[in-house]
């Protein structure tokens, strides 16, 4: 994308040394992380919807966690679905109309500049959320795998059964991790 609006425009290269060009590369630096900061307060308020679902479920029909009752999934997508559309309008808005305002409001030379400092910033953010996002899943297969191991051991009924009840509670907290991960990994990639 760089490489074509340099083409288009004909220019050969970003100079720290202009003014316009420094601006525009400090200010689209920063753009990734304007971005993702939105992103992840989008992601932090459906996690809390998501969290408030469950807990009323669990109030409502304590049999879910015994298996008696069955978890009600759908409104639980419905949360992540209105979510999803409704708080990415800010963050998609950034994107699309931070370009063509910089180009008309300061020019070429700003616009060049902020292309290439959201370039290197946002492979740097890729780059780290993506190992970051290794890890989490890695430690998150560790902890499940400790778990299984601890059920297979000679234990009561009772234990098992506080065992059961914590496994929940913990993929709870981890689905709704999970969810930020996702959405702002899903973001990313939409951005690159």
């Amino acid at each position: 994308m760089f490489s074509a609006f340099v083409d288009e425009v004909g220019i050969s290269s970003v100079n720290i040394l202009e003014p316009l060009q420094f601006s525009g590369l400090l200010f689209g630096a920063l753009l990734p992380y304007w971005f993702t900061a939105m992103t992840m307060k989008s992601v932090g308020k459906a996690a809390l919807a998501m969290v408030s679902e469950v807990r009323r479920q669990f109030r409502e029909y304590p049999g879910i966690m015994t298996g008696v009752d069955r978890p009600d999934y759908s409104q639980c997508v419905k949360i992540s679905t209105d979510a999803s559309l409704k708080e990415m309008i800010p963050p998609a808005t950034l994107v699309l109309f931070t370009p063509v305002v910089v180009g008309v409001l300061f020019g070429v030379d700003a616009l060049a500049g902020m292309l290439a400092g959201a370039l290197v910033s946002g492979v740097q953010i890729a780059i780290s959320s993506s190992n970051t996002g290794g890890a989490w899943d890695n430690a998150k297969v560790r902890r499940l795998g400790r778990f299984c191991l601890n059920l297979n051991r000679n234990t009561s009924k009772q234990d098992i059964s506080a065992l059961e009840k914590a496994k929940v509670q913990y993929n709870i907290k981890l689905l709704s991790l999970e969810i930020q991960l996702e959405i702002l990994s899903r973001t990313l990639q939409v951005l690159l």
